[in-house]
């Protein structure tokens, strides 16, 4: 979580998720949240210091607002994206993505309204991540291949690249923090896209952006 706290939050349960304190080598829990019927805890997002995008195997995704223990809002989008697979929040531009076991890649505000929708050309979407200087963000498919699409006006959600390496899903992705100020290619912002057939694609794009 963005705190200066030493705070993680954590899955509880199959289908519940823990806000915990950590004390020396203690665990003390603060909060937690659970939905009857969602199943299983899928997917987290840290939205500011009280604030957590939460998604459920059913479809579900709600803002919980840990410290009081309230939540903010809630949608389905199981009808959008399926299963919830993964969750990502920007926190500059105050807009989050949401993608699933559908081919299908959905864009809400900090009430869960749905800005905005993509659909992809084969269902399944594991991972999704903005980098950090809001300009692009990326879904790791399913289909073993990585999408890019331009995050300057997230309801538009325009795609601009496929990147097509791996020969099973991707399961993981990260961006550099920041640009590159040693090794081969400084200057640059990478992405590292991690696959199930145990390969890990290193990429070199819109790094001007």
């Amino acid at each position: 979580l963005a705190s200066e706290e030493e705070v993680i939050a954590c899955p509880s349960g199959q289908g519940g998720l823990m806000v915990a304190r950590l004390v020396e080598e203690v665990i003390r829990p603060l909060a937690s949240l659970s939905r009857e019927g969602a199943g299983i805890l899928m997917a987290v997002a840290s939205m500011d210091e009280e604030k957590i995008l939460v998604g459920w195997e059913n479809g579900e995704v709600v803002v919980w607002q840990w410290r009081s223990n309230e939540e903010k809002a809630m949608v389905d989008l199981h009808s959008k994206v399926g299963t919830v697979m993964a969750l990502t929040w920007d926190f500059a531009k105050q807009r989050g993505v949401v993608v699933g076991s559908e081919a299908r890649v959905v864009v809400v505000d900090d009430h869960l309204q749905v800005l905005g929708e993509r659909e992809v050309v084969n269902a399944g979407m594991g991972s999704a991540l903005v980098r950090e200087d809001s300009t692009i963000m990326v879904t790791g498919g399913w289909d073993s291949r990585v999408r890019v699409f331009s995050w300057k006006n997230p309801a538009k959600l325009k795609p601009i690249a496929v990147l097509d390496f791996h020969t099973e899903a991707v399961e993981a992705m990260a961006f550099s923090k920041g640009r590159l100020e040693v090794g081969r290619l400084p200057g640059k912002r990478l992405i590292a896209a991690g696959g199930k057939d145990g390969k890990v694609s290193l990429w070199d794009i819109y790094s001007d952006a």
